[in-house]
């Protein structure tokens, strides 16, 4: 049985981190998010949420290459909402959003939840194919040959 190849996908998914990763990193840098307004930024990190998540749930070929590492997925994950938890702790704690430009909001909002769902998104959607669509699909009775 031959291996599927997913060589295009990781190199995209990289490419596309990467850039991601710089592009938050200069608006941090030239204080871009300390100039936008609050509700701005919740748009775009809404934006980046949504569009992270339907990336992972449309993209047949993204999808099955992180079920090919969906051990890895499923920590990075939880790692992600390790860290993300308490940050939003903090942040509800104080203020809703007040210093997001001159802190370190900006990334974790652009950047660390939109990753940490998308990747929770497909370790949940590997669970559930594993525990409920596979036993399904075993029990179903074999095909019978038509009658010619």
């Amino acid at each position: 049985m031959q291996t599927e190849d997913f060589s295009d996908v990781r190199n995209t998914v990289g490419v596309t981190l990467v850039v991601w990763v710089c592009a938050v990193a200069a608006g941090m840098r030239s204080d871009a998010f300390v100039r936008l307004p609050v509700e701005v930024l919740a748009a775009l990190a809404a934006f980046a949420t949504v569009f992270a998540l339907a990336a992972v749930h449309w993209d047949e070929r993204l999808r099955r290459w992180l079920d090919t590492h969906r051990v890895h997925v499923a920590r990075l994950a939880l790692i992600g909402a390790a860290i993300l938890l308490p940050a939003a702790g903090v942040q509800f704690a104080g203020a809703w959003l007040a210093p997001i430009g001159a802190t370190l909001w900006a990334p974790i909002m652009l950047f660390g939840v939109p990753v940490t769902t998308a990747l929770a998104l497909a370790a949940i959607g590997a669970a559930w194919r594993d525990t409920v669509v596979r036993p399904l699909a075993s029990t179903a009775p074999a095909p019978r040959p038509a009658a010619t």
